[in-house]
C-alpha cells in the first residue's frame, strides 16, 4: 500500500487523492515484503484500510493437468481438495487472529484516536467493556470527535459510570495549582474533592531526608551503622 498508484486503484471512491498520498507516504518506510517499523497509529490505520478496502484478491494458482481427465476427456470443474482448502484456510486464519473478545479493557482512554476506537470496537461488538480515562489529560485535539467514536464502539449496551474524586497522588500544594490549570483548560470540570494533607507529605519528606542523610554522615566519619528510617506516623 506504499505504492500510490496501486493504493489509488484499490481505494477508488473510498479515499481521495490527498488521502492516498498521505497513506502511501506513511507506509513508505516498510520494505517490499511489508516488514518494517510500525507505530501504534499505523496498526489502527492498516486495520481501517483492511475494513474499507478488503483484502486484495490473490491470483488463482494454476492447476496441474490431471491424468484421469486426459484419459476420459472430461475435466472436473472443482476437485474435493479445491472445495475443502478454502474452508480449512479460513478456519486456520480465524484461529490465528481472534477478531472478537468477551471483555475489553481500555486504559488511558482519553488518548485514543477515533480510528483506534473503531479498531477496538470491531473486536468488542459482543463484549463487556471497562473504560478508564481522564478527559482533562486528553492528547487528542478533538475530544468530542473521539467521544463520538467511543460511543459508537460501545453501542447501545447499558453503562455504569464511576467518578474518582479523591486525589491520592499529589500533595495539596500541587493539587491546588493543578485545579487552577484545570479551570482554565476545561472550564466546568469539577476538581478532586481533596488531596493528601500537607502535614503528611511534610512528615514523609522529613523522614526520607533523615533516612538518606544519616548513612552519608556515617560514611564520611568512617563508621558504618544500619539506620532505620522513622515512620511517617512517628514524625508527625
Amino acid at each position: 500500500m506504499a505504492d500510490e498508484k496501486r493504493l489509488s486503484r484499490w481505494s477508488r471512491r473510498v479515499l481521495g487523492p490527498r488521502e492516498v498520498r498521505q497513506v502511501a507516504r506513511s507506509l513508505g518506510r516498510l520494505g517490499p515484503d511489508g516488514q518494517g517499523p510500525l507505530s501504534v497509529h499505523d496498526v489502527a490505520l492498516l486495520d481501517e484500510l483492511n475494513t474499507l478496502l478488503g483484502t486484495p484478491a490473490r491470483p488463482a494458482a494454476s492447476r496441474e493437468a490431471d491424468p484421469l481427465d486426459q484419459l476420459t476427456g472430461l475435466e472436473e470443474l472443482t476437485t474435493y481438495a479445491d472445495r475443502v482448502s478454502p474452508r480449512r484456510g479460513r478456519a486456520e486464519r480465524a484461529e490465528r487472529e481472534r477478531t472478537d473478545y468477551a471483555h475489553v479493557i481500555v486504559d488511558e482512554a482519553q488518548d485514543l484516536t477515533p480510528m483506534q476506537w473503531r479498531m477496538i470496537g470491531r473486536r468488542g461488538r459482543h463484549a463487556t467493556w471497562t473504560v478508564v480515562g481522564d478527559p482533562a489529560q486528553s492528547s487528542w485535539s478533538d475530544p468530542d470527535e473521539a467521544g463520538r467514536a467511543r460511543d459508537e464502539a460501545l453501542g447501545n449496551r447499558p453503562r455504569r459510570r464511576f467518578t474518582l474524586t479523591v486525589n491520592y497522588r499529589n500533595p495539596a500544594e500541587i493539587a491546588e495549582l493543578a485545579t487552577k490549570v484545570l479551570t482554565l483548560a476545561m472550564p466546568g470540570t469539577p476538581p478532586p474533592r481533596r488531596s493528601a494533607p500537607r502535614a503528611w507529605h511534610r512528615a514523609s519528606y522529613r523522614a526520607r531526608t533523615a533516612a538518606s542523610a544519616r548513612p552519608r554522615a556515617a560514611r564520611r566519619s568512617g563508621c558504618w551503622t544500619r539506620w532505620t528510617a522513622p515512620s511517617a506516623s512517628s514524625s508527625r
